[in-house]
Formats: structure tokens, sequence, C-alpha cells
């Protein structure tokens, strides 16, 4: 979206990312290199399953929560077809997932001279190549700026997360318009 405003001649002061990490694009690569990257990454990610980063109950439901989820996608691609509207939220939430997933696979990000302001909630409860920057430090040319915020993922913007978010970002905010 920044590469697409700056090209149009906009401005873009800041650019928030709220726990946002980039995962590398496979989509182009030779399909021997795409099975090699794509296998590292899922043993790595089965093994950080079981460091329990989010503590054990925690972690477990989560991982059943999107098992549940997979096998009804799965359901409703069998039973109904792909091209097959869904209703409801999971109807909702479906679409946007597969949008997202089929943007992210074919989308190359380029370096930019922009800085990022990342927003990284504290307990991961994923695997992660680039803790430290997600992923952003090659494409962010200007810097990352990582702000963390309590919870995981789901829970940033929940209180009593909310509070502490709502008040990095705020100083995010007031330092961008003291820059001006």
């Amino acid at each position: 979206m920044t590469r697409q405003l700056k090209a149009l001649g906009k401005e873009v002061s800041m650019l928030a990312l709220f726990d946002a990490y980039i995962e590398k694009c496979t989509y182009y690569d030779s399909l021997l290199l795409k099975i090699a990257k794509n296998t590292g990454f899922y043993i790595k990610s089965l093994l950080y399953i079981f460091k329990f980063s989010a503590g054990f109950k925690s972690t477990i439901a989560e991982k059943a929560t999107l098992i549940k989820r997979r096998i009804m996608g799965r359901y409703w691609s069998l039973m109904h077809g792909k091209g097959h509207n869904k209703l409801g939220f999971f109807g909702y939430a479906h679409k946007i997932d597969k949008y997202n997933n089929d943007a992210l696979k074919r989308y190359q990000f380029m370096p930019q001279d922009i800085e990022v302001d990342a927003f990284k909630a504290e307990t991961c409860t994923f695997y992660a190549e680039d803790r430290e920057n997600m992923g952003w430090k090659p494409y962010a040319l200007k810097g990352v700026n990582i702000h963390h915020i309590p919870g995981e993922h789901n829970t940033i913007f929940k209180a009593p997360n909310d509070k502490k978010f709502a008040e990095v970002l705020q100083q995010c905010l007031d330092r961008v318009e003291h820059e001006k």
C-alpha cells in the first residue's frame, strides 16, 4: 500500500503494522526450492508448538481451534465445492482468509525507503523466522521500530491490553506529528 501511495505522489508519514509478520514469498521459486523452504518452515513451526509459549492450556486450545477451522474449511470445500458462498461469520472469515492467503502467496515485497512502526504482541503463539524485526528489516530501509504490546495476537486490542496499545500508538503519532 505504501509503495502504491508513494507512486501516486502521496506522502506516507507512518506505516504502522499490528503484529504483522512478513513471510518470504515462495510462489515464484522453483518447485524444488519451494518444497525445501516450505518443509523447513513447517518443521520449525511444528517444533515451536511444543514450546507452549502462551502456556500449555492456551496453546492447546488455540491449536485445537485452528484444526477445527481447517477441518470445517475442508468440509465446506468437499460438500459444497470451492466456489460455494458460505453464509454467516464462518463464510466471511473464510473468504477473508482465502483472499489474504492468495495475496500473500503471490506478492513480492520490495525494499522501500520507509520506516516501519511494528506493534508486536509480547506473547507469540506461532513460529516466526525473524522474531526480532518480524521479517521487516530487509524491506524497511529506514528501520523497524518494535513496540511491545501485552497479550498475544488475538488480544492486543482487548482490555486490559488496549490501554497500553493506545498509549504506544499515540506516542508514535505524536512523534510523527513532531517530525513534520
